[in-house]
């Protein structure tokens, strides 16, 4: 049974044991709405149709490779209440 945080469900951390996130290497990102709304857009005929929020969050999102010199952007896709990206980020130095 899933344990409750602030009387809410909460799921575990998916994050792997023992990995350093701070490594170079691709990465699986999802981000939720809140509340899993669907903000970013519909199904329409099996594809998206995107909201103008969804479009902010495109145009965002493909903004990272210009502000984020250690972000190289591969794959994205947005749903209507989530997005999914996959990307290489280059270990920084501190």
């Amino acid at each position: 049974m899933p344990t409750l945080f602030k009387n809410k469900y909460r799921v575990d951390s998916t994050r792997m044991k023992g990995w350093d996130y701070s490594h170079s290497g691709y990465y699986f990102v999802t981000i939720c709405a809140k509340d899993c709304k669907c903000y970013f857009g519909k199904v329409a005929e099996d594809k998206v149709i995107l909201s103008n929020i969804g479009k902010i969050v495109s145009d965002e999102w493909l903004k990272t490779k210009d502000i984020r010199e250690n972000v190289v952007l591969d794959e994205m896709v947005i749903m209507p209440n989530h997005l999914h990206v996959i990307s290489y980020c280059v270990k920084t130095r501190f």
